[in-house]
């Protein structure tokens, strides 16, 4: 599978869909509008948002994540996102529009596609109050780094807390949509990012509640090469002074997911 934003062309979306198929690839488009977008009936904007893109693609998309990370969209400064009150009220509300609209919107034009909900760190209060309030979807997200550590069950003072886990009991699917070493490469050290992925994948692999895993990203990001987010990639790319980009080389994390793949894929 791949997975990326939507742009504002549609043209482009349309290049990235068809090349992705024409390879063999699952493409998952993240509906996740510019900002400022959405103002003054939210889930009427986010509605048609959407619906625009699930009726564009049908027949050809299957999966659709609505925005990107629920939680960081709510989140109270200084919370952990663990708890249903740790989000803003003013805030939820509007995530609350926003997810329903999204998933409303793409179920009116294709009532067979699947709606993911992301969040990360600890945000699994922001899953519980959208469940709670009825928003449909059918895949639960999570964005992971390694500044958050190697393994999603994280030890609290009440006991050990496993996110999969804990979010089974709404019986969807968990997938990781986004992991990889905090700043990628950007220091240089190859190994550091292959070895916390090898050890990620390891780890996530032997709990058996993750149905998907996803690697952010597939290669490095061109015109980024001065930002940690340039280097976050599996695959370097050689930029030229004029500013065209090609693909370099393999990194050694590459190998590292190829191999998960084959070991825990079903």
């Amino acid at each position: 599978d791949v997975r990326a934003n939507v742009e504002q062309l549609m043209s482009t979306n349309d290049v990235f869909v068809d090349e992705s198929i024409a390879r063999g690839l699952t493409p998952i488009l993240i509906l996740e509008a510019p900002a400022g977008s959405f103002n003054g009936n939210v889930y009427n904007q986010a509605y048609q948002f959407g619906k625009t893109y699930a009726a564009h693609f049908k027949g050809k998309v299957r999966y659709y994540q609505l925005a990107n990370e629920a939680s960081g969209m709510a989140i109270r400064p200084g919370y952990s996102g663990k708890e249903p009150d740790d989000y803003d009220a003013t805030r939820y509300h509007e995530t609350l529009d926003i997810m329903r609209g999204l998933g409303e919107g793409v179920q009116a034009a294709d009532s067979s596609a699947k709606r993911i909900i992301s969040a990360n760190w600890m945000g699994t209060g922001i899953i519980d109050r959208l469940v709670t309030d009825e928003v449909g979807f059918e895949i639960v997200g999570w964005d992971w780094y390694s500044d958050m550590g190697e393994d999603l069950i994280k030890q609290l003072p009440d006991g050990a807390f496993n996110i999969p886990q804990y979010l089974s009991k709404y019986k969807k699917d968990f997938w990781i949509v986004e992991a990889n070493r905090a700043d990628g490469t950007h220091d240089g050290n190859t190994s550091a990012q292959a070895n916390y992925l090898d050890n990620l994948t390891k780890n996530v692999a032997s709990h058996h509640n993750t149905q998907g895993f996803f690697v952010f990203g597939l290669t490095d990001t061109c015109g980024e090469s001065g930002k940690s987010t340039g280097h976050m990639g599996l695959v370097s790319i050689v930029e030229s002074d004029s500013g065209l980009c090609t693909i370099g080389d393999k990194k050694p994390a590459f190998d590292v997911i190829k191999n998960a793949i084959a070991k825990y894929s079903k």
